[in-house]
């Protein structure tokens, strides 16, 4: 019984230890965000403005799916900065700034690949 009652605390702090570092788990096995980021950025390079919004739109509800599974591990500031990285590139893309659009999202990818870090 004695086992029994130290075990348990231990097993519940691994678990607490996992949730708390699930995007050092799960970031790495999320392909759609990069994916969606270069799509975005070929559309902009040719000047496909409609599509580039779509995608975009799409980026938008993605990465919001995927920070409420890792919204436990990651700063609030980092997730904050990179939503109003992608508002940002919304306006870019509505008024075709390629330059400025381009730069917001050189932005978020360098937000997506140290998130959690």
């Amino acid at each position: 019984m004695k086992k029994i009652s130290l075990i348990f605390p231990i097993l519940l702090i691994l678990v607490f230890i996992f949730v708390m570092n699930m995007a050092f788990f799960i970031r790495p096995f999320i392909k759609s965000v990069p994916a969606e980021i270069n799509k975005i950025e070929s559309n902009i390079v040719n000047k496909n403005w409609n599509q580039a919004e779509t995608e975009l739109n799409d980026l938008k509800e993605d990465v919001n799916n995927k920070f409420k599974w890792m919204q436990f591990s990651i700063e609030r500031d980092e997730m904050d900065q990179m939503l109003l990285d992608l508002t940002t590139l919304s306006g870019n893309i509505k008024i075709k700034d390629t330059s400025n659009a381009i730069n917001s999202l050189y932005e978020i990818k360098y937000n997506w690949d140290n998130l959690g870090k």
